[in-house]
């Protein structure tokens, strides 16, 4: 393969340096004629060709060696320094890496990586109006994170605390995870009603309050908690 591409490459040498030609040119009738002058050129083209060949063929073992190299050692490592900037078509920033938190940094992609408050690093993903949807990443103490947010608002997280939603307020109304006052236990805690349904949506039991202070379980379809036997609402004194 490597004969076969270095004669590939003197044939291009030889016709790039119009020796052929200048040889095909030629006639038997001349060759007797041929002056000291054009001897002497040729002479000199055939230096070039050797020269030409030369360089081909160091160029031919540097790719070896090079080809030898990645197949012995296949893993080759790249290290690109943060930050920088992935771009669409437009110039328009859609990917960035800082060591930076995500305030902080300038320019924002789309999907940023940065650093957190502290010692931690996430990933954000950005609206297209520029406000944060979601962060994912490594919490200020170290544990993993997921938060959702709309505007500056976060309305739900995942974490070691467990799984929090708020309102459009930032008012905690759900949470499921351990008790914060004792975390050998689980915690169900939600600011309104409980409702669980059957396979047509509807409501067989629910739960909730009836005032400030007062709670009350409802067993359906007694709506109004009247009916004989055992009780269907059980309601706070």
């Amino acid at each position: 393969m490597r004969s076969r591409t270095i004669a590939v490459c003197v044939t291009g040498a030889l016709l790039s340096s119009g020796l052929l030609s200048a040889v095909a040119a030629r006639t038997p009738g001349r060759a007797e004629d041929a002056t000291i002058h054009d001897s002497a050129a040729l002479v000199d083209e055939l230096h070039q060709l050797e020269t030409t060949v030369a360089v081909l063929r160091g160029r031919m073992t540097s790719l070896e060696t090079e080809l030898a190299s990645r197949r012995a050692s296949p893993a080759v490592e790249q290290t690109v320094t943060a930050p920088f900037t992935v771009v669409n078509g437009s110039g328009t920033p859609i990917f960035t890496v800082s060591d930076r938190a995500w305030a902080d940094a300038s320019p924002r992609g789309r999907v940023h990586i940065g650093r957190g408050s502290s010692d931690n690093y996430g990933m954000t993903f950005v609206t297209s109006g520029g406000t944060m949807a979601v962060t994912l990443g490594q919490s200020k103490a170290g544990t993993g994170f997921l938060a959702v947010t709309k505007g500056a608002t976060e309305i739900a997280s995942l974490s070691s605390d467990g799984v929090i939603v708020n309102n459009t307020t930032g008012k905690q109304i759900a949470h499921l995870g351990p008790d914060p006052e004792n975390t050998t236990r689980g915690r169900l805690k939600l600011r309104g009603p409980i409702s669980l349904t059957d396979e047509a949506d509807g409501t067989v039991v629910d739960a909730g309050a009836i005032g400030v202070g007062l709670g009350a379980v409802r067993a359906w379809p007694n709506t109004n908690c009247r009916g004989s036997g055992l009780p269907a609402c059980i309601k706070g004194n």
